[in-house]
């Protein structure tokens, strides 16, 4: 594998402008959580990780859940985004325990 362009990355993530799809997004943010420097504590990054209600996770690692838009500007997929996220959350600290307290 060659040499990853992070700078690339993040430039293409942050563009408003870009023509891409979730997929690209997905991918780019992914790629990011792998090679970004980040020392992740799981450094594995799912992308579309099954969810209750036919739903999938667009980016999960650990305990962490990312939901990806192309547009949060267009009518009302920000507040929409927003109340997915917080369903996943609730749904995963349900599943593995207090994020605070003990795991078990």
């Amino acid at each position: 594998m060659g040499q990853i362009d992070l700078a690339a990355h993040v430039a293409r993530t942050a563009s408003r402008d870009a023509i891409r799809s979730e997929a690209d997004l997905q991918s780019d943010i992914r790629t990011l959580l792998l090679y970004g420097g980040l020392s992740l504590d799981d450094p594995e990054v799912r992308l579309e990780t099954p969810s209750p209600g036919r739903r999938r996770i667009d980016i999960e690692s650990g305990r962490t859940v990312i939901e990806c838009k192309k547009d949060l500007r267009v009518g009302n997929v920000r507040e929409e985004a927003v109340q997915q996220l917080a369903g996943y959350v609730g749904e995963r600290t349900a599943q593995l325990g207090n994020l605070r307290g003990n795991p078990h």
